[in-house]
């Protein structure tokens, strides 16, 4: 008899945790898509300079982001630095003359030398209270000229010695250089928003509001071309939730501050529809 109540007990907490984990599924597929892979899909952001677009791209800065669905990409507003031209009011916040024209599209699994997708970007929407002296709603979203072929991996090889040009060579280096270094972060302790705070205030910066704070478990010299890319929390099932998106604190020991994209749902969910 005790033995059937102690199961009992363990069949009712079983089935909480996996109704839990559908809930967090249900609520985040509405904007994410991670269908059958370990992790959500990396993108890497490739710019030009607004003077002249026909120029080749530079080799720096990057950012990255991750793919919402086959032709809108998650970033932070910081990334996202050209504004859309029909956004008159934050005209004054431009600060760039680099903005993102092209996407390098791969997953995390993948590490190996491969010709990855690349597309063109023909819409840059930042968070219409985006503020670059705060890094308050460090957010942004960006269109692709054409559809994103999304498969559970990018697992089509070339022979790279001779096939793949200078370029392609080095994308599949950058891509793979980020996605080591996100592996540490997906590694992370969070930090209490209070203790966050208070660390950031001896540094003069005051912590945004739907900030979200991370230390990484083994610290490595990050570098700046990783913001804009996912904070990723991985339930029991392996299914990947986003939580954030890399806004600022890369090249510092101190912990690494993401914008929470759950109070931001809304406005993803109004763009992209």
């Amino acid at each position: 008899m005790m033995m059937a109540k102690i199961i009992a007990i363990f069949l009712i907490i079983l089935f909480e945790n996996l109704f839990e984990s559908q809930q967090q599924q249900q609520q985040t597929r509405k904007i994410w898509l991670a269908d059958s892979i370990d992790f959500p899909f990396m993108i890497a952001l490739k710019f030009r300079s607004l003077e002249n677009q026909n120029k080749s791209f530079v080799q720096e800065p990057f950012c990255t982001g991750s793919l919402l669905n086959h032709q809108w990409i998650m970033t932070a507003a910081t990334c996202a630095s050209k504004i859309d031209s029909n956004d008159s009011n934050n005209q004054q916040q431009q600060s760039s003359d680099l903005k993102p024209a092209q996407a390098i599209i791969g997953s995390y699994r993948n590490i190996s030398f491969v010709r990855l997708t690349s597309i063109d970007i023909d819409k840059v929407i930042v968070h219409p209270s985006y503020d670059s002296r705060t890094m308050v709603n460090n957010i942004g979203l960006l269109h692709l000229k054409n559809l994103a072929n999304v498969r559970k991996d990018q697992d089509f090889r070339y022979e790279w010695d001779d096939q793949m040009t200078v370029e392609q060579l080095y994308d599949t280096i950058l891509m793979t250089r980020l996605k080591l270094m996100f592996t540490y972060l997906m590694n992370g302790k969070e930090i209490p928003n209070d203790q966050c705070k208070q660390i950031y205030h001896k540094l003069n910066v005051n912590l945004p509001d739907n900030s979200l704070c991370y230390q990484a478990k083994d610290p490595i010299r990050f570098h700046s071309n990783l913001a804009g890319g996912p904070l990723v929390y991985v339930n029991r099932q392996r299914i990947p939730i986003p939580l954030g998106v890399l806004s600022f604190g890369l090249q510092t020991p101190d912990p690494m501050v993401y914008t929470a994209i759950k109070p931001y749902y809304d406005w993803i969910l109004t763009q992209i529809n």
